[in-house]
Parts: structure tokens; C-alpha cells; sequence
């Protein structure tokens, strides 16, 4: 979730979109829910509803749930994270509804965007919700400790050197998914925000079916 700009914009009466928010650091959850009430206060009544035990305390601002989790290399963690929110995404939709969900990650940090796709890669065939899309923006590859992940990659630098880079990262991820996931095509995506490198920053997005 970060500093939790585009998930408040997301959140906010424009787009009205339920959003789960997930960060390792408590206390800037705690921090961006004040913002969002701020921000929504004349607008909206906040709810709360009870975590279950083996997460922590989740906080609730209108349609904004903030959960202070970390997704380790549990391949089943972002799964659980989610099943164990789908009362939120459920609330005012008619019983039975199957919840979709799109997977955001802006500024992924080292090996948190390997875990992010291991994690939605295991976690598509689940019947309770739908997985329907995914954008993830790596960062930081000089922090990462596991290049590559996919066997085409794997493959391509066997015993070759290679210079790590953004680019190279978000490529992994493409292969990544293409070898879990046969009929989604991930793409790149350059955009104009510079990243730490002083390159465009490199988005991997993918559509679900």
C-alpha cells in the first residue's frame, strides 16, 4: 500500500472501487486511513468489522480496508489474506455474488514482486473470487535475492553475465506468469514516472479470463 495514494484515489466517490490495502508497516496504514477519513468524512460512515485471529487487526475507512500483513514466501498468503476479507468486498452486493479482483503493486520492492505473482499465480483457481487483472511495477532489483524466476530466463543466462535492471526484472515477471498462467499474455508498459535509475518506470500488466 505504501504512502497509499492510488489506493485512496481508487477508494475515493470517483471511482468508488472497494480496496484492500495489504503493508508490512502499521503504523502508515494507520496513517493513510486518518487521510482517507479526513478526506471522506462528510461524505461517508466509517464500519468495522472483526479480523479473524490469525491476521491482524484490520481497520476499515468506507470502502478503504487496510491490512498490516507481510507476504512471505508462502505461496497461499496472498490467498488467505484475501479469503479472509471477502466480507468486505461482499458488502452490499447481492448474496452469492462472485467477488473480481484486480492485483495493483506500485513500487514492488525487491523480492515483494516475485511474491506478489508466485502468490496470484497459486491463487486463480480459487471459487470464491475472480482474479480478473493485475498491474505490478517492480522495483529496487539491486535488494532482490532470487534472479531469475522463470525457466526462460533461466534458460537465456545460464552461466552468461547480465546487467540487472527494472526492465529485466518486470521481464521475469512476463515469463513468469506466461509459464503458470498458458492463456494470460502479460505485456510491458512504460510510463513517464522515473524510476530510481533515472529510466521510465516498467509495468507488468496482465488480463485475467
Amino acid at each position: 500500500m505504501g504512502k497509499g495514494y492510488i489506493s485512496r484515489i481508487l477508494a475515493s466517490s470517483f471511482y468508488n472501487y472497494k480496496i484492500l490495502g495489504i503493508d508490512v508497516n502499521g503504523e502508515k496504514l494507520r496513517s493513510n486511513l486518518r487521510i482517507h477519513r479526513l478526506i471522506n468524512s462528510d461524505k461517508h460512515t466509517d464500519l468495522t468489522i472483526e479480523a479473524p485471529t490469525n491476521l491482524p487487526r484490520q481497520q476499515i475507512s468506507n470502502n478503504l480496508m487496510a491490512v498490516n500483513a507481510l507476504l512471505d514466501d508462502r505461496p497461499s498468503q496472498l490467498n488467505n489474506v484475501i479469503m479472509s476479507n471477502l466480507p468486505f468486498f461482499s458488502l452490499g452486493k447481492p448474496v452469492g455474488t462472485m467477488v473480481q479482483i484486480c492485483i495493483v503493486g506500485m513500487n514492488l520492492c525487491g523480492d515483494l514482486s516475485y511474491k506478489v505473482v508466485e502468490n496470484m499465480c497459486s491463487s486463480v483457481e480459487n471459487v470464491s473470487y475472480s482474479i480478473k487483472a493485475a498491474s505490478l511495477v517492480p522495483c529496487c532489483a539491486h535488494l532482490l535475492t532470487t534472479f531469475p524466476i522463470s525457466k526462460n530466463l533461466k534458460r537465456q543466462f545460464q552461466d552468461k553475465p547480465f546487467t540487472l535492471s527494472q526492465r529485466l526484472v518486470a521481464l521475469d515477471l512476463c515469463y513468469y506468469i506466461q509459464e503458470h498462467l498458458p492463456n494470460v499474455k502479460p505485456f510491458l508498459k512504460e510510463f513517464c514516472a522515473k524510476s530510481a535509475n533515472g529510466g521510465n518506470n516498467v509495468m507488468v500488466q496482465a488480463i485475467l479470463l
